[in-house]
């Protein structure tokens, strides 16, 4: 049996939605756990409705703290042998997890990616996983390099892109995820799995539909990036030591770092998102000053790619937080909408 978990916070508007293309999968055999995390509109109520009419959906409540906290209860109580999550704004092909779960058996994978398409209002984007069919033995070492994204290579850090076996997740999940974060917590649970994988199969066909909703908390900054992302660098290089691959890997773990560094200053100083000029400089000073950064940037140039990769490269140089502040809202004004690989 599958388990299907659906984390969900103030969802009222997709949350239909997606509860109907779970219900229609071709494959039966699941239980569908939706974990309401304190919502305030009528997502409980829509959960009571299909929990009454489908014996395999069950109800979870909670008070709010986050949607990492939120699937955390949902494996808890799940009992499926494989677990799969899915968003409460998207939605998935009927045919998902029966194909997915047909690659795991074939395969006796621990771990199954299919692709996905990424859409809002105004446009949809294809995700091919451009990965081959399985990898097992050294070729995970292809993987595992991955887990770690370098702003040029990564794989998936999504849950909900995936069928994992449930005994890999839970022992993961109760050694790396101890304590609930609001951003970037997929790779908190996704990269330490995906290191203890062995064998992982993949099926190149869309059947995630992510949607980006756009609210007002999107567009404001997000000052614990930084707390974060250094809390993400330290699990995961715990991770490595525990599995013992630290000699192995531990330059893409370094390289990660510029990851996190364009995530900080995109969100904090690129965008428009009410703090005053003065305030992101004394962010652009703060990423100066770190040395770990500043190591990172400076000795992997090569990686400093795109648009304005030299002038980011050039304000750690000379440590100009004016620079970098100057260059990082030019960056946010004309190339954020691009998709472009590194700055």
């Amino acid at each position: 049996m599958i388990s299907i978990i659906v984390p969900l916070y103030n969802a009222e508007r997709y949350l239909s939605e997606c509860i109907d293309s779970i219900l229609k999968q071709t494959y039966k055999d699941f239980e569908l756990i939706l974990v309401d995390d304190g919502s305030t509109d009528s997502s409980l109520t829509i959960c009571r409705k299909y929990q009454t009419a489908d014996q395999r959906v069950k109800v979870f409540t909670k008070e709010n703290g986050g949607q990492m906290s939120a699937w955390i209860l949902g494996v808890k109580e799940s009992t499926g042998e494989f677990i799969g999550f899915v968003d409460s704004d998207d939605f998935i092909e009927p045919e998902m997890y029966q194909e997915m779960l047909a690659a795991q058996q074939q395969y006796e994978a621990d771990v199954v990616m299919c692709g996905r398409t990424i859409f809002d209002r105004f446009s949809e984007n294809t995700s091919s996983i451009k990965l081959k069919p399985l990898y097992a033995g050294k070729d995970m070492e292809e993987i595992y390099r991955m887990v770690f994204p370098s702003l040029s290579n990564c794989i998936s850090q999504a849950r909900w892109d995936k069928l994992f076996k449930r005994d890999l997740l839970v022992d993961n999940m109760n050694r790396y995820c101890t304590k609930c974060v609001r951003t970037m917590e997929d790779r908190f649970i996704v990269s330490s799995v995906l290191l203890s994988t062995s064998i992982l199969a993949t099926v190149d066909k869309p059947f995630y539909h992510c949607r980006l909703v756009k609210n007002s908390s999107s567009k404001k900054p997000r000052l614990e990036l930084y707390d974060i992302a250094e809390f993400l660098y330290e699990t995961q290089e715990k991770m490595l030591i525990d599995k013992g691959l630290y000699d192995q890997y531990k330059k893409y773990l370094e390289l990660s770092r510029l990851d996190y560094l364009h995530m900080i200053a995109v969100r904090n100083i690129a965008r428009k998102n009410g703090l005053n000029f003065r305030k992101k400089v004394q962010i652009s000073k703060q990423m100066l000053n770190d040395s770990n950064y500043s190591n990172t940037v400076l000795n992997n140039k090569v990686y400093c790619i795109g648009k304005f990769g030299k002038f980011i490269y050039w304000a750690y140089k000379i440590k100009s937080s004016i620079l970098l502040t100057l260059v990082l809202l030019f960056y946010g004004t004309f190339v954020e909408k691009e998709n472009t690989n590194g700055f």
